[in-house]
């Protein structure tokens, strides 16, 4: 028994001497490297600083070199301007190499207009694709103002019409020119030489007005020359009275209130507002009857009653003034009684001297109850000094406020005669005044109103129920005859 297990120690201890004598053999390394056979698809090694990769090409496993994905790459655009403009858009925008970036627009400020980027394009808007990092710098000028002109019908411009005019600077001389039969009368800012050029602050534009060439007056026995002066009432705009030769009025006492205005009791209020241009070439003063005032009635004219009617007054003095020569207007009456109108003109030294002894022509009075009555008259300081009056009636064959009819003077020195339709119905000379001074010699202002008489006066009677009622003047214009005649403007 003993032996026997001596034996299987012995046993156990020599097969644990050959074992732990004989040599260790590791398993077999494998060698990575391009183009070296590898065993496992997509395996992948790092050898050095390299890495690949296991992957089947021609039927075998082999490695290969894995590849590499670039650094993506951006670029850098900046846009910007001077003082005066900004930009619209991303101004700071970081885009991919090869891609396009938005759209930004250089916006000028108020005055100025874009001149150009600083690589030379001239549009305001773009949308760029850099090959680099960028930056655009986007300039701005001072913006040129635009004057337009143009031609109301009959006639046209001749010159460059629309203009670009650096601001303060002057543009380039154009010329109103009016067709075969017209002739140019103003342009709409109220200059009257046909040919201008303009110093220019704003955008501007200017409209040439033309008339039918006005004829001179045939006068049995006298000579006309020119046209001294003409107001033809033909802007289109209904607040377009020209300033620099009418004064439109309210009631007043004062010599200086276009000679004294409402002092013969009529009953009227006398409204700027009651005047406007028709835009159909004619002047109009429309009496209203009413009790709502405009807010520039001003006083009422009647002397013991009130004023239910707002009409209009206007004239020239202290800015045209008249001696000699043919005057004429071509007017429509009012309709209706009650309706005094008249055309008539004061002396200018009524200021000085006073009414009569200025002297007062009334080329026309008419009374609304009296349709075909038309009355020319003179009123003058008689020669035991009170006021008095010389008048000469023409009958109409017509109603004179159903259509237009013509009323004139011929003032010559020492002479006034009257006409209607062109007919001469009266004339006046200091031999047939009865001994009274002649003041007719001197120059006197133009006067046009409607006054609302009192009721049952000569002029108007009485009030006959009409709501609205309109004077209307289609012209005024005077001419030399028989070498007389002068307009003086201050």
């Amino acid at each position: 028994m003993l032996v026997f297990k001596k034996s299987i120690v012995g046993v156990f201890l020599c097969l644990f001497a050959i074992s732990t004598s004989a040599p260790i053999y590791a398993a077999p390394k494998v060698s990575a490297k391009v183009g070296a056979a590898c065993s496992t698809a997509d395996k992948s090694a790092t050898v050095g600083k390299s890495t690949l990769i296991c992957i089947k090409q021609a039927k075998k496993l082999v490695w290969v070199a894995k590849p590499t994905s670039p650094a993506t790459k951006y670029f850098q655009l900046i846009y910007s301007t001077d003082l005066h403009g900004s930009i619209t858009g991303n101004a700071n925008q970081r885009l991919i190499a090869g891609s396009t970036g938005t759209e930004i627009t250089a916006t000028p400020m108020s005055g100025y207009e874009f001149a150009n980027w600083s690589d030379g394009k001239l549009d305001a808007t773009r949308i760029d694709t850099p090959s680099k990092d960028s930056t655009f710098f986007a300039t701005f000028k001072v913006a040129p103002y635009t004057v337009n002109y143009s031609a109301a019908a009959h006639g046209s411009i001749k010159g460059v019409s629309a203009q670009q005019v650096a601001p303060g600077s002057q543009g380039t001389a154009v010329t109103a020119a009016p067709d075969d039969g017209y002739v140019f009368e103003v342009w709409s800012d109220g200059k009257k030489d046909a040919t201008r050029s303009d110093f220019i602050n704003s955008n501007q534009s200017f409209i040439a007005q033309f008339r039918e060439k006005i004829s001179a007056p045939v006068i049995s026995g006298h000579a006309s020359g020119p046209l001294l002066w003409s107001e033809e009432f033909t802007s289109s705009s209904s607040n377009s009275i020209d300033s620099n030769s009418w004064t439109a009025r309210n009631c007043g006492p004062a010599t200086t209130n276009g000679g004294s205005t409402c002092v013969t009791g009529e009953v009227q209020y006398y409204a700027p507002s009651a005047i406007k241009l028709d835009g159909a070439g004619n002047l109009a003063i429309t009496a209203t009857h009413t009790n709502k005032l405009p807010a520039d009635a001003g006083t009422c004219g009647a002397w013991n009653t009130t004023c239910d009617f707002v009409s209009g007054r206007l004239d020239t003095q202290g800015k045209v003034s008249f001696q000699y020569g043919y005057i004429e207007a071509r007017i429509k009456m009012p309709k209706g009684g009650a309706n005094w109108p008249a055309f008539w003109m004061l002396g200018t030294t009524i200021t000085s001297v006073g009414w009569p002894t200025s002297g007062e022509i009334d080329v026309v009075e008419a009374g609304g109850d009296q349709p075909t009555l038309v009355h020319g008259s003179l009123n003058f300081m008689s020669a035991t000094g009170s006021p008095t009056y010389v008048t000469a009636i023409e009958t109409s064959q017509s109603d004179i406020s159903a259509d237009f009819h013509t009323y004139g003077v011929l003032w010559l020195k020492d002479s006034i005669s009257f006409y209607f339709d062109g007919k001469l119905y009266s004339t006046q000379t200091p031999s047939t005044l009865s001994g009274a001074a002649w003041t007719f010699n001197a120059p006197f202002f133009i006067i046009l109103n409607n006054a609302i008489g009192w009721p049952g006066g000569y002029y108007g009677g009485y009030y006959d129920g009409w709501q609205t009622s309109t004077m209307s003047i289609d012209y005024l214009r005077a001419w030399q005859i028989d070498g007389q005649g002068t307009v003086t403007k201050p």
